[in-house]
Parts: structure tokens; sequence; C-alpha cells
């Protein structure tokens, strides 16, 4: 895809070049690959200026393969203006390829500005809101370690049992005092989620030896 997505960039810009129709003026064609093209093209080019048409396309377009491909060219691009946006999508949006894709977007960005909002929105009364932070937390790796053992201290339990969870699919053993710590905490859904976090954290712990163990035999 990478490759057809380029050379439609360029076909596109040398068109530009003859009629002064710029390639992001393609996004809002009424036929869909038309707008798919132009937005991965878009992202192959790497054009600090199709940042915020391609935001457009990820907050507006109604063909979920479309918001995907946009979230994907805006972590192409990698500028910090579009965490925000890309955060909201892998926080929200409808739907779940798109959702998936912002995430992805936002790890090969790997920024910290991504962090904040995400922890934010571990406090959301919405509960696949949460769930969907968690999950988004998990994915950036040791940016989150250490902002989310601070989460463990906070006051509502949602928020514990979420960035328990969040640490158990992180695997960084930096977090197993703080959570051993909440093994007896007054909730017991924290409880029983900072149990499968750190059973996770032990396998994980153990598997080098597992494995040494099986080649010395």
């Amino acid at each position: 895809v990478g490759t057809r997505a380029l050379e439609a960039a360029e076909v596109f810009n040398e068109m530009g070049k003859h009629t002064g129709f710029p390639l992001t003026e393609a996004l809002w064609d009424e036929d869909e690959t038309v707008r798919l093209t132009a937005v991965q093209a878009l992202g192959e080019l790497h054009d600090s200026q199709a940042v915020q048409p391609l935001l457009e396309i990820l907050q507006k377009d109604q063909d979920g393969n479309i918001r995907a491909a946009a979230a994907l060219s805006l972590g192409d691009i990698g500028h910090e203006s579009a965490i925000h946006y890309l955060v909201a999508a892998a926080l929200s949006d409808e739907d779940s390829d798109v959702r998936d894709k912002a995430v992805e977007a936002l790890v090969k960005m790997n920024h910290s500005t991504a962090i904040h909002p995400l922890l934010e929105a571990l406090q959301s009364e919405d509960t696949n809101i949460r769930s969907n932070a968690a999950y988004t937390l998990a994915q950036l790796g040791t940016l989150a370690v250490e902002p989310l053992i601070e989460m463990l201290g906070d006051e509502n339990s949602r928020v514990r049992s979420e960035a328990a969870y969040a640490l158990g699919e992180l695997g960084d053993g930096r977090a197993i005092g703080a959570l051993s710590a909440l093994l007896e905490d007054e909730n017991k859904r924290v409880r029983a989620t900072v149990a499968d976090a750190m059973e996770k954290l032990s396998l994980r712990a153990l598997a080098p030896l597992v494995e040494s163990a099986k080649e010395s035999d």
C-alpha cells in the first residue's frame, strides 16, 4: 500500500503543478477511493502542511476506513498538534478499527504529550472510555509506567483498577512494589485487578528462567 500511495502522491502533485489542484483537495472528493488514496499519499509525503486537513478527515469523514487511514497518516507525519485528536479518536471513535489505528499512530509517535489526557480519561464516568484509555496507555510502553504507578494512589477505585490493569499489560517490574501495596485495597475489584496484574508480572519475570531451564535439558 505504501508504494502505491507514494506513487499516487507523485501523480497528484504533478497534476497540481499543472492544474493548481492540490493533493489536499482530493480529501473531499465524492469518490471514497480517491479520498482514501489521498489520505494515504499525504502520510507517505510526511508533509506537516497536511496535518490540519487530515485532522478534519479524522473527525468528519463518514467512512471508517478513511478515518483509520487518516490516523495512520497523522502518525507517519508525527506532528505533535495531532496528538490531542488521536487520543480522542482512540478513546471514543465509534469504529473499533479507527480506535486501533489511532492507538497505533500514538505508539509510533511515542510522545509524552499523550499521557496526561489518557490519565484524565481514566476518571471518566463512561466505562468504555476508561477501558480504552487503559488499553492505550498499556500500548505506550515505558512512557506510561511512572504516571500509572502514581494513579494507583487515586481516591477513585475505578481509576486504581484501570491503572493496575494497564500496568499488568505493560509488564514493567517497577510497578510490583506499588501494586503489592494494593493487595489489601478496600475495593474488591481493585484487589482482583491488582492480583491479575501481579500474576502477569510474575509470569513475565519467570519466563526467562523457564526458557533457560528448558535449554539446559
